[in-house]
């Protein structure tokens, strides 16, 4: 699921990050557990940071992904 420059990307955090994407195709950071708004297509209750849109493609806007899980899937 992960390409080798996103792997690399979340084995520079120590702390387990979250990453999710919005109905757009927009792919966001946050430390905390936000909620996604299925009717909007956002998640909120959260800070996040926006990323570039190389990154993640892959991924679904309506889950959230944990960088522990997502490294352990990709046997990192």
């Amino acid at each position: 699921m992960l390409n080798k420059k996103e792997i690399e990307f979340l084995k520079v955090f120590d702390d387990d990050i979250c990453i999710t994407k919005d109905i757009n195709g927009r792919v966001f950071l946050t430390k905390d557990r936000p909620v996604l708004d299925e009717t909007l297509g956002e998640w909120h209750k959260a800070d996040f940071i926006e990323l570039e849109p190389e990154y993640f493609k892959n991924l679904s806007w309506k889950r959230a992904y944990f960088s522990k899980q997502l490294l352990a899937e990709a046997g990192q």
